[in-house]
């Protein structure tokens, strides 16, 4: 696959299904930059996505609980 294109053939598998798509943060990586998991269901299954990120907070805590986590606005401090 083409590595500066190759990512243009996954549109189409998520935005142009009927599968529910959730994104759910996930921590940060080393240098500090956020990260996230993406949740693909079956077409229509809404309800699944949503138990399963739910599942996933509970699991590995919710970012906005923490205030050391929070996104800040630059110059507000």
């Amino acid at each position: 696959m083409d590595p500066e294109f190759g990512y243009s053939t996954t549109h189409q598998s998520n935005i142009l299904s009927d599968c529910p798509v959730l994104s759910v943060p996930s921590g940060f990586a080393d240098n500090g930059v956020p990260t996230g998991i993406q949740i693909v269901g079956r077409p229509f299954d809404d309800v699944t996505v949503y138990r399963a990120g739910f599942a996933f907070e509970q699991a590995r805590g919710a970012w906005y609980q923490s205030d050391a986590l929070r996104p800040r606005i630059v110059g507000s401090e």
